[in-house]
C-alpha cells in the first residue's frame, strides 16, 4: 500500500479565521479525501451509474466483498461504457482460483442430462400439442424411443423435478 505523504495530512497549528485555508483545516480531520472525486466527475455526470459500479468494484478490491458486484450484474443497471472497462481491469488483475470439490454447473451451461431431457420434453409438448396425442400416450413413446424412465421424463415435463427447477432458478 502506498504511504500517505505528509504534505496531505492538515498542519497541526490551525491557520488564522481570515485564511482561505482555515474552513479546510477546521473539517479536514472529519472529512475523508476522496480520490475519485476530482478525476471521475466528469465521466460519473456522463454516466450516473457509473458511481455504483466503482463502489462495486471498491468493494471487491478493499474488502474481497463480490456482493456488490453480483448484485448490481444481475440487476437492470446498465453497464457503463466506463465500468466495462473497470471491470476488465478487475478481471485481469485477479486471479480465480476453482475451489475443489463439487462445483455446480454453470449458469450458461447445462449437463448432457439436462440437455436430453429438454430435447425429450420438446418433443412431448409437440405430440401432445401438435399431434393431439395424451400425455399418457406421448410419455410412453417419447419415454421408449430416448430411453428415459418414465418417472424422469414425467418430472422433466411437470416441471417437478428437483436437478430441472435447481438450474432453473440459477438461469437469468
Amino acid at each position: 500500500m502506498v504511504k500517505r505523504p505528509k504534505w496531505l495530512s492538515p498542519p497541526d497549528e490551525p491557520p488564522a479565521p481570515d485564511d482561505p485555508g482555515y474552513r479546510f483545516w477546521k473539517y479536514a480531520n472529519d472529512m475523508p479525501v476522496s480520490r475519485r472525486a476530482v478525476w471521475l466527475e466528469p465521466y460519473i455526470a456522463a454516466e450516473p451509474t457509473l458511481a455504483l459500479w466503482i463502489d462495486a468494484l471498491e468493494a471487491i478490491d478493499k474488502n474481497d466483498d463480490k456482493a456488490a458486484l453480483v448484485a448490481l450484474l444481475k440487476s437492470k443497471y446498465p453497464l457503463a461504457n466506463y465500468a466495462r472497462f473497470y471491470l476488465a481491469d478487475l478481471l485481469e488483475r485477479y486471479q480465480f482460483k476453482k475451489k475443489q470439490g463439487a462445483r455446480r454447473t454453470a449458469a450458461y451451461d447445462q449437463t448432457e442430462t439436462e440437455v436430453v431431457l429438454a430435447y425429450a420434453v420438446g418433443e412431448m409438448k409437440s405430440l401432445v400439442e401438435n399431434e393431439k396425442k395424451s400425455f399418457a400416450v406421448a410419455l410412453a413413446q417419447v419415454s421408449k424411443s430416448r430411453n428415459i424412465p418414465e418417472p424422469i421424463l414425467d418430472g422433466a415435463y411437470r416441471g417437478t423435478r428437483f436437478s430441472t427447477r435447481r438450474i432453473a432458478k440459477h438461469g437469468p
